[in-house]
């Protein structure tokens, strides 16, 4: 990434097993290593795929670190959601 939320005074040495196997261990890896965008996109398809959805009312909502996801989604899968609110 691009460090924009690193605060390395408050992130302590330890590193998550995600960042572990792929050598992307700092002091900026305060969250896990692992592709949140393919795990909702896997959802979203497995959702999809056994309930009647409609898929042009599927919104986000997120708060906290939640709401900094949600813009990650929003950025990464355009036109995937009908709202989102962080």
């Amino acid at each position: 990434g691009d460090a924009s939320t690193c605060l390395p005074e408050y992130v302590d040495s330890d590193c998550y097993r995600s960042c572990q196997a792929q050598g992307r261990c700092g002091p900026c890896n305060w969250s896990t290593c692992y592709d949140d965008r393919l795990f909702v996109q896997a959802i979203l398809r497995h959702l999809f795929a056994e309930l009647c959805v409609d898929t042009s009312r599927v919104y986000l909502l997120g708060e906290s670190n939640g709401g900094m996801l949600v813009h990650y989604l929003v950025e990464e899968m355009p036109g995937a959601f009908a709202a989102a609110v962080f």
